[in-house]
């Protein structure tokens, strides 16, 4: 793991995203397990950020139903 003041900076900053995180798979799944915010991370995460990113690189429009797909497959993720 990175040290130095600028990773101390962003661990600190990160702080209160992951105990949010933690509180929404704690509501989510009425537990904190390790899988719980596996899946929240995913949904909360790492899906919109793959959605978007190849699309934000290429410097291309965001496709029209990305935003419906992306709510299916985030829906998909939390109904587990």
């Amino acid at each position: 793991m990175p040290q130095g003041p600028l990773a101390e900076e962003l661990a600190e900053l990160n702080q209160p995203v992951g105990r949010a995180i933690v509180d929404l798979a704690r509501r989510l799944y009425g537990r904190r397990s390790r899988a719980a915010i596996e899946r929240t991370l995913l949904a909360v995460f790492d899906l919109p950020y793959g959605a978007v990113r190849r699309h934000l690189i290429a410097g291309d429009p965001l496709p029209t139903n990305l935003r419906g797909d992306l709510t299916l497959a985030i829906r998909a993720v939390l109904d587990r």
